[in-house]
């Protein structure tokens, strides 16, 4: 067995999820595109957020240590991302050109 196959199999057993989405179709579209796929059936509307819940919460892994209790804080304090980091969520990060390098909230 070849060293790749053993780091394949190694990635697999720990974020299976992962490895399923990037050969999944819903990598290729953003967000717009998904939420439209989305209101097909109730199927495909349940995964879809569950894909975008997991999407966003990778990405604020980034910037924050436990990105799902700031979502919730998020939730309680009516608080909004906004600015680039937004933008390359909505459209997906190989579809800008700049890098997303802080978050901006808006609370009310």
């Amino acid at each position: 067995m070849s060293d790749n196959l053993i780091l394949v199999d190694t990635f697999l057993l720990l974020r299976p999820t992962l490895v399923y989405e990037h050969l999944h179709l819903y990598v290729f579209l953003n967000v717009i595109s998904l939420l439209a796929l989305a209101s097909t059936c109730r199927h495909l509307n349940t995964e879809i957020w569950a894909y975008l819940c997991r999407r966003l919460t990778a990405s604020l892994h980034d910037f924050l240590p436990q990105p799902a209790q700031f979502i919730t804080c998020m939730r309680s304090t009516q608080t909004i991302i906004s600015g680039s980091f937004a933008l390359q969520f909505i459209f997906g990060s190989g579809r800008v050109p700049w890098n997303v390098h802080d978050l901006d909230l808006y609370t009310v």
